[in-house]
């Protein structure tokens, strides 16, 4: 595995784990410490990909609007507005559903 296939499965571990903290805790209950344990990754390694907790979440978020934005626009151009709504929210729908 190379370095940077390592760093992606580190920030993707970190990413995963504290979504599926979130299913039950608030941003604000969830500990690095609990983040590291659920996501199997060293302090260390949280903090060569992070700064906080914080801009996981905001990576997450940031990720989730670039995939709506891509999703919303470019795919649906040659449909009617009411079609690329109903396009936009069956699109959300199913992708926070997958983070379930």
């Amino acid at each position: 595995m190379t370095n940077q296939e390592s760093k992606n499965l580190t920030r993707e571990s970190i990413r995963i784990g504290l979504i599926q903290l979130m299913k039950t805790h608030s941003i604000d209950d969830i500990t690095v410490t609990a983040l590291l344990e659920r996501a199997g990754v060293s302090r260390a390694g949280f903090y060569r990909n992070y700064p906080s907790k914080e801009a996981v979440l905001n990576e997450i978020i940031s990720d989730f609007y670039d995939k709506i934005s891509i999703h919303f626009y470019n795919e649906r151009k040659d449909a009617s507005t009411v079609e690329r709504y109903t396009a936009l929210f069956h699109y959300i729908k199913n992708q926070t559903e997958s983070m379930e």
